[in-house]
């Protein structure tokens, strides 16, 4: 139970800025 929320949580911290990544690579790069 313990690894299963670790995972979760790192998935839900990693997944959306790996999206956001690949989304606007450009913004980023500028920025």
């Amino acid at each position: 139970a313990f690894a299963a929320s670790v995972a979760s949580g790192v998935l839900a911290g990693i997944y959306p800025s790996l999206k956001a990544t690949t989304i606007h690579p450009v913004d980023i790069i500028r920025s």
